[in-house]
């Protein structure tokens, strides 16, 4: 029952990690979008971005791109039209906030799965010893049967030659009475 509760909950872990990924790449899908937009206003206006600033926004496309993320959502656009370093700011904190929210179910993941595989590895373990032990029980059982079944066959022999010799008395001296008779050196 726990080994099926922990493989429920690594089931429920993979489906988080993968809406993670997808509220990830929603974020990343935002936030070109808007510094596309944000291009375009400083194309019309015809100041550019600074190379510091585009460095960073580059750096943090790459890096959500090979992070997975968190459950939240993508962020919300905002309207303003003078706050486009701030909103950029804001989509780049919410950005590092999902790398820190993935890193720690990650790891939780991990560590889940590593106990679920321990304890998956020890349950096989005593389901090998289980079955050890039950073909010791039957081999065991086996022989026992065995040596009955010879004991009750020796049993019926010493009972049909004491049967045998006991009637060879009493009838006054058979074959093979006289015969055991003459062997023994003894009368009836």
């Amino acid at each position: 029952a726990e080994l099926r509760d922990r493989s429920g909950r690594v089931q429920q872990l993979e489906a988080s990690l993968a809406a993670s990924r997808e509220s990830l790449d929603a974020a990343t899908w935002e936030l070109r979008r808007q510094r596309s937009r944000r291009a375009n206003d400083n194309d019309d206006n015809g100041v550019a971005d600074d190379d510091a600033d585009r460095g960073a926004v580059s750096t943090a496309d790459r890096s959500c791109q090979t992070d997975a993320t968190a459950t939240s959502g993508a962020p919300k656009d905002s309207d303003s039209g003078g706050g486009g370093l701030e909103q950029r700011q804001q989509l780049l904190d919410e950005l590092a906030a999902l790398r820190t929210q993935l890193e720690e179910q990650k790891s939780e993941f991990d560590q889940e799965r590593a106990q679920w595989l321990e304890e998956k590895s020890q349950v096989l373990n005593y389901q090998k010893q289980l079955q050890m032990n039950y073909l010791q029980l039957t081999k065991r059982s086996q022989r026992l049967e065995a040596e009955a079944q010879q004991l009750s066959v020796d049993l019926e022999t010493k009972e049909m030659h004491i049967l045998r010799l006991s009637n060879g008395c009493s009838s006054g001296g058979s074959s093979a009475a006289g015969t055991l008779q003459s062997h023994s050196g003894s009368q009836c």
